[in-house]
């Protein structure tokens, strides 16, 4: 998409900036700082692309240390010695989403400047939860401002990408130990090129360039202080404004010399009253609740603010928007072997990082050489997708060929169905079955190869 001149004011990273802008926040801590008062630029109209919620994708990644151990796990919290299977990694994204959209649907007035009484727009900004990988990488798990998991990036053209990371050890000679705090914070960022900077303004992507963020503290504030997915909804959805074009509403935007929006005013970073102690912060009427700022309460956006976001997914960023709608689409991820190494049972299908998945229909079908149907199979499972055992549903053949589809059922009348397909063999085919070992003894290859990408 060519942006229009006005488009790149709010869309394109300064001509002459660095390409790595970062954006630290570090919501835990103090900032005694006062803010200098700034030149506000002009209000930014709100667009009339979208009349209703604008619904982004996002995926949630969590990186673990080479042990597996450090963050939430697939099938636990990965909580050291003892583990719980109340909850995993996939259940908490789900949750956390839901406690985002939670944070996007407040629309408070702004607590400054004192006595405002400026009427507040909605954000019309939901998150839909695309889907939930996980990571073993020991020098990426523990967070650091600067830090690149790129790598990792999954649909990067047209999907925000939240890496969640631990917190940095209390004792850096041993990487598995726990922080003192859960130290929440995160950092927004965007990759051009290799090299990293730190620079004070929004970090909004240009052309194709990937949009992404890491967060700190999350896993660890659960482990340590039972934090809950709403703890948490605000440090995401602040660095998800950066990524969105809203900058900290202390910062001079380099080269132009005011903030971002002047009716989102500049203040004392208090993080709740007395917080930190002195005159800055001794009085409610001092406290912010902006979302860009440091607070123990941000929840609430400026008239500009509202329109700057809107503009920007509306034009440069509208990639990464999965529907205008009322109504949050589901996101189905799904994953099961392209091959099941010639058996016919123990074939399941995961679904588990799969959102707003409360009922779907699955279908199985049997197909010959030229992928002609021979045999269908279908249900309508009343429940989130979850681990579907497959073969207690129908019988597999051996050395055959199959495609599952999976379609979400709407769950209002605007939201149009979702749905994926996926192949698999019963054959030798798959990358891990010409493997020798034990188990493979005295199987051999069969006539008929399935290949692992059909389609």
């Amino acid at each position: 998409m060519v942006a229009s001149a006005q488009q790149a004011v709010f869309c394109a990273t300064q001509p002459d900036a660095a390409v790595l802008p970062i954006l630290p926040s570090r919501l835990a801590g103090s900032n005694t700082t006062t803010a200098p008062v700034l030149e506000g630029a002009a209000v930014a109209s709100i667009p009339s692309g979208c009349a209703s919620n604008q619904n982004v994708r996002v995926n949630i990644h969590y990186i673990q240390r080479d042990n597996g151990s450090g963050n939430f796990g697939e099938n636990n919290d990965g909580r050291p010695g003892t583990p719980s299977t109340a909850i995993n990694g996939y259940d908490y994204a789900v949750n956390l989403i839901w406690a985002c959209n939670g944070n996007w649907d407040q629309n408070p007035a702004m607590t400054l400047p004192a006595g405002n009484t400026t009427t507040p727009l909605a954000k019309r900004v939901r998150l839909t939860l695309n889907g939930v990988y996980f990571h073993r990488n020991t020098s990426l798990q523990p967070f650091a401002v600067g830090m690149n998991p790129t790598a990792y990036l999954v649909d990067a053209a047209n999907t925000i990408n939240i890496f969640i990371c631990g917190a940095p050890p209390s004792n850096p000679a041993n990487l598995s130990s726990l922080p003192a705090g859960s130290f929440n914070g995160g950092q927004a960022s965007q990759v051009t090129t290799a090299t990293t900077v730190t620079a004070p303004f929004a970090n909004i992507a240009n052309g194709t360039n990937p949009l992404w963020t890491t967060i700190q503290g999350t896993w660890n504030g659960y482990i340590l202080n039972n934090q809950q997915p709403w703890q948490m909804a605000s440090v995401v959805n602040h660095e998800i404004g950066h990524l969105l074009g809203l900058n900290h509403t202390w910062y001079t935007v380099p080269g132009r010399g005011y903030v971002d929006c002047a009716d989102a005013p500049s203040n004392a970073n208090c993080w709740n009253l007395n917080a930190p102690a002195g005159s800055n912060c001794n009085d409610p009427s001092k406290l912010s609740n902006n979302l860009m700022d440091y607070t123990a309460c941000q929840c609430a956006l400026s008239v500009c603010q509202v329109g700057r976001v809107q503009f920007n997914l509306n034009g440069c960023l509208q990639r990464f928007v999965a529907s205008c709608d009322p109504c949050i689409p589901s996101g189905l991820s799904l994953r099961m072997p392209a091959s099941t190494c010639g058996g016919v049972t123990g074939i399941w299908l995961d679904g588990r990082g799969s959102f707003i998945d409360n009922a779907y229909d699955l279908t199985i079908q049997q197909l010959d050489a030229r992928y002609n149907v021979i045999s269908t199979f279908t249900t309508t499972r009343w429940r989130r997708i979850g681990r579907e055992q497959l073969d207690a549903l129908t019988v597999f053949q051996p050395f055959s060929r199959y495609r599952v589809q999976v379609t979400t059922r709407p769950g209002c009348a605007t939201m149009l169905n979702d749905s994926k397909t996926l192949y698999f063999s019963t054959g030798m085919d798959g990358p891990d079955c010409m493997v020798p070992g034990p188990s493979r003894a005295g199987v051999t290859n069969p006539s008929f190869v399935q290949p692992s990408s059909a389609r």
